[in-house]
């Protein structure tokens, strides 16, 4: 009817006035999220910013009339200003609440006026028998100067598209035609309203308020982690690149409208391509919500180029965008192999004699290095580019002429290092310590036991949980394609067999499958025992899926073999960065040779020699037996300096069942120079990569690791591993007899009799398999349990990787000289996995007025610390004055208001809605000196509401409690807990503190109720607290659930002092630093899943 009038109305208005043709506004001239304001002609906006399909519009739901951009009320209504009358306006409209369109002259009279059909038009999700995209339109002959759009107030709440007016020319009516205009007016305002249908409304009468109630969602709706595979991408080299996206969990999720966005130059998004999890373009597994594409990249010069990835939701209007993954263009790396003619040797190190490897500051390029070597009559031979390294060949042909190059170069400000090109067999050897001969049963899960892997297995499994990508980098040697990786997936490039470590005659015999048990301790994936009862499972070949015959680890592995010199390894290295690998594992090293013992031969013994050979040759020496296998024999001797110990080499040389006899210091290590040189190397190639985790073998020689390369490198992004015994049981572990030690060594891991596969001959049986000794298998355990800590949470950056592994780490003093800390998997997948609730209840009483900024700093501090944390972390915000009953409190008080519930710290947008609710906050009054504190505590707690007699603006509605998360394996109890910031004494039941006491009591609960109900819901309490009463009523609850200072005590304001002793009741002063409290936390959860 309404439209019916207003046509006749029209009708009669065209006789007095001229109608230009009707002027379609699109906004598909604009850019993404660009504000709109008069960018046309003779319009001006306000209110509205654009909106991209694919990029910041879930299109899926808020579909585009014609081309890809709507604009959206951001902040409340959209109005628009005309400068000069028009007819009509019309526009299309998808809403997610009833909407109001209305026009006004210049007198701001209301001309006309319409409204949806529907609450919630949404393609998707929308009110039944609606559709996106509804028309409205508004007209008035009498000439519109200004429309509003207006949804919900806040804004957020509809979509324009295709916007359109009729400007309007005037002429003179005759006055029978105004009379009719007139009627049409009259009779268009009766009618003009109209029936909202289709959606069921939920009224709440409150203090005369309507209030529309819609379900909560509680779901984490974000990407979790993309990655990029390859990271580098050489110039003018065409490069399929994988980018695989892990999106949480969501009935929401629309997977349809998963993309790949590439940041432009300008910070512009364009959709570069569409993500699959349906098992095509790339993607490995349906259905596993890890979203893959494969994008051709090429570019002509070396850059960095920017992805996010977008993702739409059932229900909104805004997508979640992923953090910026980064993919690295550059020129490809290369080297030139150095001539065997050209290899001289000094003080047992071997070295090119006209070759220098160089790395130049951050900003000096290609251009640079010719120039410097061309200064010294050479060339540039060599580039890698990750570590701006490059190989220089200059005219030298001795040792000396070569220094002085190098010397030269070093006077450079450019030159932050020139060093010889080394070769890797007279600088490295593998760290195992040998192994033991095979016996049944060979399989030893000591290993496994001492650092609880099978419980992170059962964990995960049991979680159903969905990982992340992950590859993990193996640089060594002796790799074999042996049956334990049969299944297991390689990056492109990976070596898959070598010959292995070459032997040092008399000194060592070499390795040829090395690698080979390394990278078996991190990735064997053998679990459908195709091997009989030999098979194993490597570190993250270890969680199957229910049909045991593969890992629901999506996990590569990078194995590259070592170089034949230094410049060939960084190219390596640059390879495995490229490849995506944010884990390394490097079981090699060198000494330096003033270090090792004087006392320590090494013994070759002939074929045939009998048993007991090895306690002979020491006997006759006056030493004793370190080490004996069936060839080699490792002895002690006596001698204190190291021409003694020449002699009884000599001696046992002598020997018919000697073969060779060599001092330890005559087969190893470097001089002083070489070992700063090699240091200085390592050192350089780790800055490289700030971004990814290089896992090092302490070393076999019993040394400190400060004498040892290059775990004597201590660095963010390095961990240095000793090994452990066989003992089964972390606690009471003791240090391997071999291990080097010192301040040096971040974290021990067993390294005695660890179960790997070994030299492979078809078929597989019981030979493939030894038990091997050595920090070499240390370190990839450890890098094994770092790289399915990233499957779990492929979120997690190196910072964060690295605190949480050594903080679960089991603490035990009789390895205090490899750090104190066993290795732990159980732990580090369980603080990644167990759901960590915190619920913040703040004072908003007149009193705390002076503390609120307090608690704002404090509060956003640990917002940030908790969120930097790599905790599984949910927060919410509760306020509390009392209730407004007088004296109590006063009109405006609440004795609990839930601000904000229970959830993920970043929302689907990639904003902090804890952060805006803290900032949102304001005191009210709470007219006497006690307040609601417990009153809060118990509703947090419970949910349950109140309601009193009397006093109906005192009432607290039900379902306002904290919703806290249940864990998803019953074995992992979440973690809730609640802060409380008060500078009040509590009001408890009936106390006296009431001049209405004999009409009414205090209706909030007793300390004991409170307590009990706390408890019931295994809630720990934090208190923050100013005034000797606050202080001690904050300990009453503080106490009584339980929520004592963890054995390092609390250091609350981030000082040298620690404020609440281990064992104490957590009750923190007003002036705590937020990042005292978050790192309090983080040790409560420690020690939670350490118990």
């Amino acid at each position: 009817m309404t439209r019916l009038i207003r046509a006749i109305f029209a009708s009669i208005m065209l006789t007095t006035s001229g109608l230009a043709a009707a002027i379609p506004i699109t906004f598909d001239t604009l850019s993404d999220l660009e504000a709109v304001t008069t960018q046309f002609t003779g319009l001006t906006f306000s209110g509205a910013t654009v909106l991209t399909a694919g990029i910041s519009l879930n299109e899926f739901e808020f579909p585009p009339v014609s081309g890809d951009k709507v604009v959206f009320d951001e902040f409340g209504a959209i109005e628009v200003l005309f400068d000069t009358p028009v007819f009509s306006v019309s526009g299309f409209f998808t809403y997610t609440a009833g909407l109001t369109a209305s026009a006004f002259d210049l007198s701001d009279s209301l001309l006309d006026t319409d409204t949806s059909d529907y609450f919630n038009n949404l393609a998707l999700s929308g009110d039944a028998g609606s559709s996106p995209n509804e028309l409205l339109s508004l007209s008035s002959a009498l000439g519109i100067s200004r429309v509003v759009f207006e949804g919900d107030p806040f804004g957020g709440s509809f979509t324009l598209d295709q916007f359109d007016f009729t400007p309007l020319t005037s002429s003179v009516p005759e006055p029978s035609i105004l009379i009719l205009t007139l009627m049409a007016l009259l009779l268009l305002f009766v009618v003009r309203a109209k029936r909202i249908k289709g959606h069921n409304i939920q009224l709440m009468l409150a203090l005369g308020v309507c209030v529309f109630t819609v379900p909560p969602s509680y779901a984490v709706q974000r990407v979790e982690s993309v990655v990029a595979t390859p990271a580098l991408v050489f110039v003018d080299t065409p490069t399929s690149v994988r980018f695989a996206a892990r999106v949480a969990p969501d009935d929401n999720l629309i997977p349809a409208s998963v993309r790949l966005l590439q940041v432009q130059e300008d910070g512009r998004l364009a959709v570069a391509a569409t993500m699959f999890d349906d098992g095509s373009n790339g993607d490995s597994t349906a259905g596993d919500l890890v979203f893959t594409t494969e994008l051709n990249v090429q570019v002509a010069t070396p850059s960095v180029l920017r992805y996010r990835v977008s993702v739409a939701y059932r229900g909104t209007m805004r997508r979640t965008h992923s953090d910026i993954v980064l993919v690295r263009t550059d020129l490809e790396p290369f080297f030139s192999p150095t001539p065997a003619e050209k290899l001289v040797s000094s003080e047992g190190a071997e070295f090119a004699v006209d070759e220098v490897l160089v790395s130049l500051i951050d900003g000096e390029g290609m251009t640079t290095a010719e120039s410097l070597a061309a200064s010294h009559s050479g060339e540039v031979v060599g580039f890698a580019p990750t570590a701006n390294l490059y190989q220089f060949r200059v005219p030298s042909a001795t040792i000396e002429a070569l220094d002085l190059v190098i010397n030269a170069l070093l006077l450079d400000s450019r030159v932050t290092m020139a060093i010889r090109n080394y070769t890797t067999d007279s600088v490295l050897e593998p760290t195992a310590a040998g192994n033991d001969a095979q016996a049944l049963p060979a399989i030893n899960k000591t290993a496994y036991e001492q650092m609880r892997a099978s419980e992170a297995w059962d964990l995960l499994f049991d979680a159903k949980h969905k990982f992340s990508p992950v590859v993990v980098g193996v640089l060594d040697r002796g790799f074999q394609r042996h049956g334990e990786f049969d299944g297991v997936a390689f990056t492109p490039g990976s070596t898959r067999s070598d010959a292995g470590w070459a032997a040092r005659p008399g000194c060592s015999s070499g390795s040829k499958d090395h690698g080979t048990a390394v990278a078996g301790v991190i990735g064997a994936g053998n679990k459908a025992g195709g091997g009989g009862a030999f098979q194993t499972n490597g570190v993250l070949g270890g969680v199957t899926d229910t049909s045991a015959d593969g890992s629901s680890v999506p996990y590569k592995l990078d194995t590259r073999r070592l170089g034949s010199t230094l410049i060939a390894n960084q190219t390596l290295i640059s390879r495995m960065v490229n490849a995506g690998a944010k884990v390394i594992n490097m079981s090699f090293g060198g000494s330096k040779k003033s270090a090792l013992p004087v006392d320590t031969v090494i013994v070759f013994l002939n074929p045939g020699a009998p048993a007991g050979t090895a306690a002979a040759l020491a006997t006759l020496v006056g030493g004793t037996v370190i080490s004996a296998g069936s060839t080699r024999v490792k002895l002690k001797v006596n001698a204190t300096t190291e021409a003694q110990a020449l002699v009884h080499a000599a001696t046992l040389q002598a020997q018919a069942t000697v073969a060779t006899a060599r001092t330890e210091r005559q087969c190893f290590g470097a001089s002083n120079a070489t070992f700063t040189a090699l240091t200085n190397f390592y050192r350089g190639r780790f800055n490289a990569h700030p971004d990814v985790m290089f896992v090092l073998s302490a070393g076999n020689s019993s040394i400190s690791v400060a004498d040892s390369y290059p775990s004597n490198i201590n660095a963010d992004n390095v961990l240095t591993v000793g090994a452990t015994d066989a003992s089964t049981d972390a606690k009471t572990a003791g240090a391997a007899s071999f291990t080097n030690t010192g301040a040096g060594v971040d974290i021990a891991a067993p390294g005695v009799s660890v179960y790997a596969p070994t030299d492979f001959t078809a078929p597989l049986d019981a030979a493939d398999y030894r038990r091997v000794n050595g920090t070499s298998f240390s370190a990839p355990l450890t890098a094994g349990t770092l790289g399915l800590m990233l499957a779990t949470d492929g979120a997690l950056e190196l910072k964060q990787l690295r605190k949480i592994l050594l903080a679960t780490a089991t603490k035990n003093a009789g390895v205090n000289n490899i750090s104190g800390k066993v290795l732990d998997m159980g732990a580090a997948i369980e603080f990644l996995l167990i759901p960590v609730d915190l619920f913040m209840i703040v004072d908003t009483s007149g009193s705390f007025r002076d503390d609120l900024a307090s608690f704002r700093a404090e509060a956003l501090s640990l917002v940030n610390e908790l969120d930097e944390s790599g905790l599984n972390i949910h927060m919410g915000l509760a306020q509390f004055e009392d209730y407004p009953i007088s004296p109590w409190g006063a009109g405006t008080d609440r004795a609990y208001n839930r601000v904000l519930d229970v959830q993920s710290i970043e929302d689907a947008t990639g904003g902090k809605p804890i952060i805006d609710a803290i900032n949102a906050l304001s005191v009210r009054n709470g007219n006497d000196f006690r307040e609601s504190q417990l009153v809060a505590l118990i509703q947090g707690a419970t949910g349950a509401g109140q309601t009193i007699a009397g006093h109906g603006a005192a009432n607290i509605p039900a379902g306002k409690g904290a919703t806290f998360r249940k864990s998803p394996v019953d074995s992992l109890k979440p973690i809730r807990i609640m802060i409380l910031w008060t500078d009040a004494n509590f009001h408890v039941k009936n106390d006296s503190n009431s001049d209405l006491e004999p009409v009414i009591g205090y209706p909030g609960p007793t300390f004991a109720e409170t307590i009990t109900a706390l408890n019931d819901k295994e809630i720990k309490v934090i208190g923050i607290g100013a005034g000797a009463g606050a202080i001690n009523d904050l300990r009453r609850v503080v106490s009584g659930t339980n929520t004592l200072a963890p054995p390092e005590g609390v250091n609350c304001d981030s000082d040298a002092t620690i404020e609440v002793a281990a064992g104490q009741p957590i009750v923190c002063p007003i002036s705590t630093s937020g990042s005292g409290i978050g790192e309090a936390i983080f040790n409560t959860v420690i020690a939670v899943v350490k118990s």
